[in-house]
């Protein structure tokens, strides 16, 4: 018996370092996730804030200027509708005054407008002088500012509305990142995307009429090269909007 005692009583001090092992691993480990936690926390708060808009930032100067109504028009295909377009949609696109995607079927849900019979980066140009004359014949008047997007473009509408807070929509002026090469005054990026003004949308429809010069080319897959060897601005008139 006393050696069974002795025995019992090693095992339970060879056992109690063990013991001591485990709680503090466990303690370890649910100190590692509170401190992750809050780490992720701040992290996440951190983002927030870098990711504020300007308008937030600095609201009082964008107050004091007048309200822009901004139409922004985006280019999709129907394959694209579920996937790309319906999170612009749900995110940036309800920031704009109007929105409207072109496509090549109508869409109620989006909305979507059938620009074209076929898709193809052949019929981008196509595409591209369906909607300018669309929405100028439609919305022209009504808006001071025309936002041109592709379905995998994320825009902050906020900040773009600022700076074209700066901008008269009766000084005909096309906005973007502007290229110099191949167009000899330059074209604004249609990745990106570009912003019309007012006056810009209507001469650029009215130009379009000149069938001579602006549809000796119906199939062009550069579309953003295309409205710039139309556009025909000067240099003053065109503007770099760093994204």
């Amino acid at each position: 018996m006393r050696f069974l005692h002795e025995r019992t009583c090693s095992n339970q001090n060879f056992l109690l370092p063990i013991q001591i092992l485990w709680k503090r691993v466990v303690f370890e480990r649910l100190l590692y996730v509170i401190v992750g936690a809050f780490l992720a926390l701040a992290i996440v708060k951190l983002n927030y804030e870098q990711a504020k808009p300007v308008t937030e930032l600095i609201g009082p100067v964008a107050t004091e200027k007048r309200p822009i109504k901004l139409f922004c028009w985006i280019a999709t295909m129907p394959p694209n509708h579920e996937t790309k377009a319906v999170h612009i949609k749900a995110t940036w696109a309800p920031r704009c005054d109007r929105y409207m995607f072109m496509s090549s079927v109508n869409s109620t849900d989006l909305p979507a407008i059938a620009a074209v019979q076929k898709e193809g980066r052949q019929f981008l140009w196509q595409k591209t002088a369906f909607a300018l004359n669309y929405v100028w014949t439609h919305f022209g008047e009504d808006f001071d500012f025309f936002y041109k997007a592709d379905d995998d473009t994320y825009a902050l509408i906020d900040n773009m509305r600022l700076l074209l807070a700066n901008h008269d929509p009766s000084i005909p002026a096309i906005i973007g990142k502007v290229h110099q090469y191949v167009v000899k005054q330059g074209y604004a990026d249609g990745g990106a995307g570009y912003v019309m003004s007012r006056a810009a949308l209507r001469l650029f429809v009215h130009g379009m009429k000149n069938t001579s010069m602006c549809y000796n080319e119906t199939h062009s897959e550069f579309e953003d090269m295309k409205v710039g060897k139309l556009i025909h601005v000067s240099p003053h008139s065109r503007t770099t909007l760093h994204h």
